[in-house]
């Protein structure tokens, strides 16, 4: 069985000894029947269902493949789950260092000018200073990253002032630089989205991922780490930072106040395989 399938199976069998409405599609066994059975707080789904099905579509059935956000691993789902309470109440939280937020959102549009579907962040927060764009990782590094892009963004390289952000979009459009576990062509589409957004106010780009408790234990996931470090250190810009952290910081970040949701929360998501 691979690591992937054992974590899939995990999570299949953690989420019905939390919520008994579960039930699952049964031609497709990782995927639930009902989408506001995927939250922590299945009440709240109606307030927040036209946000998660606006950009990505996750609600959207493709090619007989059932809607993204019902997948067991679906990372939409996880960011909802995440900062659901967040999106209720932001003054109470902070991300990282970044407090007494003013607002939130679910699956935010940059268009980069390009045609095309624009990119899109799981999450969306601000506050009077920095506008913070999130990114959620689940299971997608089991995906080998592809270190390709379309022509047309020599296009809009050309309209920015050389950075770091340009120059690793060069190393890796001239296959001077790999990446197989972390997505850095999907980050530095996001950066040239949110570089687009009219705005004085700093802006992040905030990688969240997840990752067993064990972590440690297997390559894929220390390997990705490792990606992560190397990209971070390649990004030293300030117009839009990169910031990263993991799903299981984060929740101990987020929890204060808010127990009883995050450790049913925890529950669900935090493995050990």
């Amino acid at each position: 069985m691979s690591l992937k399938i054992a974590i899939q199976n995990e999570l299949t069998k953690k989420h019905p000894q939390q919520n008994k409405e579960t039930t699952f599609i049964k031609e497709f066994p990782y995927y639930l029947q009902c989408p506001e059975n995927q939250l922590i707080k299945p009440s709240s789904f109606k307030s927040i269902e036209k946000e998660i099905n606006s950009a990505g579509k996750e609600l959207v059935w493709k090619k007989q493949t059932p809607p993204k956000f019902q997948a067991i691993f679906s990372s939409s789902a996880l960011a909802v789950n995440t900062f659901l309470p967040v999106k209720e109440n932001p003054k109470k939280f902070s991300i990282k260092k970044y407090k007494y937020l003013t607002n939130m959102e679910f699956e935010k549009k940059c268009p980069t000018g390009l045609r095309g579907t624009p990119p899109h962040l799981d999450v969306f927060i601000e506050n009077e200073q920095v506008q913070i764009y999130i990114e959620s990782k689940f299971l997608e590094i089991f995906s080998k990253s592809k270190n390709k892009f379309a022509p047309s963004y020599d296009k809009i390289v050309k309209e920015i002032k050389p950075n770091s952000w340009i120059s690793t979009y060069l190393k890796i459009k001239n296959n001077r630089i790999a990446f197989e576990y972390l997505d850095a062509v999907q980050l530095i589409k996001h950066y040239f989205g949110i570089k687009k957004k009219n705005s004085i106010k700093k802006k992040v780009l905030l990688y969240v991922f997840w990752e067993p408790i064990n972590f440690k234990e297997h390559d894929i996931f220390t390997k990705h780490r490792d990606e992560i470090i190397q990209f971070k250190k390649m990004i030293d810009e300030k117009d839009v930072k990169f910031e990263t952290i993991s799903y299981l910081d984060l929740w101990d970040e987020l929890e204060h106040g808010y127990l009883a949701y995050y450790k049913k929360l925890k529950e669900r998501y935090k493995l050990t395989i």
